[in-house]
């Protein structure tokens, strides 16, 4: 395990949760480039900054390291001043350097950081100890290592490679290093683990490996040929101790018995041991099972997701994908989604309803003409119309993130917020964000409400921005309505009428979704500023959502707070005068009533919901 940061336990629950949702959002963006204009976003307060500030420059030493870029703890203080100097800096980011040169097969002996980090090198002395423990029969040499402060070569075989980021995924590009005490056919065992993991290796039995469709901060994806020659897709989660990795299990556990025709149906799944070896189905649950170390999926193999082909269509001079092609995976992904959402799933006794909480565009997948929602990684079980979300619970992207998840809950409507805002994606091409927005930014945009739908027609807007609404009540009853409204508004925008399904209930596997056609001519023009928009009923009155105390440390957001307390005891003031002249009035009969001189009218001031 990675040394914790110092500051970590200091920082409150919902502090811990938005920085969660920070680093993920950093590593999965992550470029060269990146680290810099991220710390300038960093909020003031001091304990809040200096833990995201370590947490991010180790995420981008490994990052770097990862690319072959071998840089040291050094340079990083040299560039960003408020990690300190070397007698200073804290200790989990010596530690963090010390396990990439480990897991690169870099020297690192406690000798040479002693001299460069001599505060330190108690400290570093002390997580070393604990993390590579001494061999219970002393050998000749090991009082000179213990001298020198250097580890024992003698390792646990079953320790998981470290993770150089506290609460951090594992890249999945890391290795497991075979300890020097382990038998020899066990240490041929793990060093082929990585070849295995190439064309025309066999991660799993029967199962050959194709090519590389795809790698990420979690794991990655390949296409493989299943015995028989079919072609499917291997999803492999590394590092299986890692909240991801147990979150996507404990999904699987109850997504497996869902069937649609619109999900992506999971054919089979594996977990294999430290050596890569499958532990087998009964044995899982006894206690003296293998631990496992990886989790491997096999599902159908699609042709590309949402993303791709809207990169295809602008590569053709198109913004979006066509109007008409987009409403059909609409219609589709409105279908599984609303059958995820239905209490129609057993648990045990109960019958319970699923979110899927990452509901974006390279989670549809197309195969042929069929649209299909995959990766159930962030699945919840929910029972009733919302839940608390675990504070362990991340990875979901931030720019399809509605509101109640940014602050700790997800609702019945949750998956609708997403689905709304990959609809703008896949239409417009665009975020629903001002240019250059930084990611800071774009999160309040959803918990303050102030998304820019503006590049969409008026009538489609209004549809999206209550799908979008900040009471998740007030969104529309369902996904398959919101497509509905969608295609209403497209038609009092076009000349001609489309050829339109009626409405369909939630359905099950094989029930294939209605296709919606809109005329070319009218797609062709894409409902441009001479449309006359049919707006939908508009959403009641709403306030803003309780914001947890992770954001109170917006810049500016308590600069007017001793202002409001003035202008409120002023209206209580002005309250109790009125009152007194009515009941001066009620007891002085025909007497003429004195007259305040004019004060103007008194507004009251803008709410700050921050405060």
């Amino acid at each position: 395990m990675p040394a914790p940061n110092a500051h970590l336990p200091a920082l409150s629950d919902e502090d811990q949760q938005w920085l969660r949702w920070w680093l993920a959002e950093f590593d999965r963006s992550w470029n060269e480039d990146l680290l810099a204009a991220w710390i300038s976003e960093l909020p003031a307060e001091e304990s809040l900054r200096q833990v995201a500030l370590a947490e991010m420059v180790k995420l981008d030493m490994c990052r770097r390291w990862h690319k072959g870029r071998r840089v040291v703890l050094e340079a990083y203080l040299k560039s960003f001043p408020d990690l300190g100097t070397a007698e200073t800096v804290s200790v989990d980011l010596i530690h963090a350097e010390y396990q990439l040169r480990q897991l690169f097969g870099v020297p690192a002996h406690l000798i040479d950081f002693t001299q460069r980090f001599p505060q330190q090198a108690h400290d570093l002395a002390r997580i070393l100890s604990a993390e590579f423990p001494v061999q219970s029969r002393p050998g000749p040499n090991d009082a000179m290592r213990d001298s020198a402060g250097i580890p024992s070569a003698d390792t646990d075989p079953q320790r998981s490679s470290p993770t150089p980021v506290s609460g951090m995924p594992a890249l999945s590009s890391q290795k497991v290093l075979p300890s020097q005490d382990t038998e020899p056919d066990q240490q041929v065992r793990i060093s082929n683990l990585d070849s295995r993991l190439a064309p025309g290796g066999e991660i799993v039995p029967g199962y050959k490996l194709t090519q590389l469709l795809g790698r990420g901060g979690y794991g990655e994806v390949w296409e493989a040929t299943a015995p028989g020659g079919k072609p499917i897709a291997l999803k492999i989660v590394r590092n299986f101790e890692h909240t991801t990795a147990q979150q996507e299990f404990r999904a699987l556990e109850f997504i497996k018995a869902v069937d649609h025709n619109h999900l992506m149906e999971i054919q089979a799944y594996w977990l294999l041991d430290g050596q890569g070896a499958v532990i087998p189905d009964e044995l899982r649950e006894h206690p003296n099972a293998p631990k496992p170390s990886m989790l491997v999926m096999a599902s159908q193999l699609a042709g590309k997701n949402l993303l791709q082909r809207l990169r295809e269509c602008q590569k053709v001079g198109l913004p979006g994908i066509p109007i008409s092609e987009l409403l059909v995976c609409m219609r589709q992904s409105a279908d599984a989604i609303d059958y995820l959402n239905s209490p129609v799933h057993p648990l045990g006794e109960r019958m319970v309803s699923i979110q899927h909480r990452d509901i974006k565009p390279e989670n549809i997948l197309l195969l042929g003409n069929i649209a299909k929602v995959c990766d159930f990684g962030l699945a919840k079980v929910l029972e009733g119309t919302s839940a608390a979300i675990h504070s362990n619970s991340v990875g979901m992207t931030i720019d399809y993130a509605a509101p109640e998840v940014l602050t700790g809950s997800v609702s019945a409507w949750t998956d609708q917020y997403a689905l709304a805002l990959t609809y703008y994606k896949l239409r417009t091409g665009m975020a629903p964000f001002q240019p250059n927005l930084a990611p800071y930014s774009r999160l309040l945009a959803h918990v303050e409400g102030t998304l820019d739908l503006s590049h969409l027609p008026a009538g489609e807007e209004a549809v999206i921005r209550r799908a979008t609404a900040l009471i998740p009540e007030e969104r529309w009853t369902n996904c398959t309505e919101m497509v509905q409204a969608l295609v209403e508004a497209i038609r009092g925008a076009e000349t001609g009428e489309p050829e339109e399904a009626p409405p369909e209930q939630v359905t099950r596997k094989n029930v294939s979704s209605p296709r919606i056609t809109v005329r070319p001519a009218a797609a062709k023009e894409e409902a441009r500023q001479n449309a006359a928009p049919v707006q939908p009923p508009p959403p009641q009155p709403r306030t803003l959502p309780r914001v947890p105390p992770a954001y109170r440390w917006r810049p500016g957001a308590r600069k007017n707070s001793t202002t409001g307390v003035l202008t409120v005891i002023v209206l209580l003031v002005a309250l109790a005068v009125l009152a007194g002249l009515i009941v001066w009035r009620a007891t002085h009969p025909g007497r003429p009533v004195p007259q305040a001189p004019p004060t103007g009218k008194i507004q009251a001031p803008a709410l700050e919901p921050w405060a």
